[in-house]
């Protein structure tokens, strides 16, 4: 007898139990895709054909030859002439 009494709250339970996990999922969705269209990296603009293509972040396709950036530019170390100076002793 006790089984007919809990059928219809066993059947109520698997109900908000779906709705939660439906829920879930769906919340899940929608902030992945804000995270994404918040995210510089991934903007986009229309091209007026319909098309959506990527931009950069800053709008401007780079070109590393245009770049006034170089890595041979400047010497990080010590200039050529200079000698380093050890101490000695100790405390």
């Amino acid at each position: 007898m006790s089984e007919s009494r809990f059928a219809g709250v066993r059947a109520q339970v698997q109900t908000v139990r779906r709705a939660a996990i439906a829920g879930a999922v769906v919340l899940f969705a929608a902030l992945l895709g804000l995270a994404r269209a918040s995210h510089p990296g991934t903007t986009t603009h229309s091209t007026g054909t319909g098309t959506v293509t990527p931009s950069t972040s800053s709008g401007v396709e780079s070109d590393d030859s245009s770049s006034s950036f170089g890595f041979g530019g400047s010497d990080v170390g010590p200039s050529s002439g200079a000698v380093p100076q050890v101490q000695s002793g100790g405390s």
